[in-house]
């Protein structure tokens, strides 16, 4: 006996498809996102064609951050070690986080509207969030150090805004597992 293959929205499987091939969501979100399992994923992503990740990978750590200019993202070599560098590393990873932490948004929006869903969806993705915030004042916490030092004020500005970013996400993750609840 066969088990009947589940059917998936074009735009579900569209979104899908994006975060597989532009973020680093993991696999098993994605597969949530659709209600298949991680394996049912890993064999569909096959047939639907998707690019896989490992083929991609060379082409990810070349790729430019959006916002970041390219000479930015590849300096000198004699300023590798320099407090430059360390900004514009930490500015590239403040980046990345904001677009997981953008992806992770969609899935959990996405999910409130499937009734389908259990709770373990939205905990998930509240941890994932969690995690991406205490990353985020890790890395607040060592541009606070070196502003400190080289008396630097404008990283100080960038990083107030990823703290409201990050006050803007709790306020909406609570929202959305308060509705979730409701």
């Amino acid at each position: 006996m066969t088990i009947p293959k589940r059917d998936v929205s074009p735009e579900a499987i569209e979104e899908a498809r994006r975060l597989y091939e532009h973020t680093s969501v993991p696999n098993q979100h994605i597969a949530d996102l659709l209600g298949i399992s991680r394996s049912t994923l890993n064999v569909r992503i096959g047939h639907w064609g998707w690019k896989r990740r490992k083929d991609r990978l060379a082409a990810t750590t070349a790729a430019p951050v959006p916002g970041v200019a390219p000479a930015e993202t590849a300096p000198a070599a004699a300023e590798v070690d320099g407090p430059l560098s360390r900004r514009l590393l930490i500015a590239r990873l403040v980046a990345r986080m904001e677009s997981e932490i953008a992806a992770v948004e969609r899935l959990v929006a996405r999910a409130g509207l499937n009734a389908g869903r259990t709770g373990a969806d939205a905990e998930r993705a509240a941890r994932t969030l969690a995690i991406l915030v205490r990353a985020m004042r890790e890395l607040a916490a060592i541009a606070r150090d070196e502003d400190e030092d080289a008396g630097d004020a404008s990283a100080n500005d960038m990083f107030r805004d990823a703290d409201a970013y990050r006050r803007e996400l709790a306020e909406t993750l609570e929202r959305v597992l308060a509705e979730r609840a409701a």
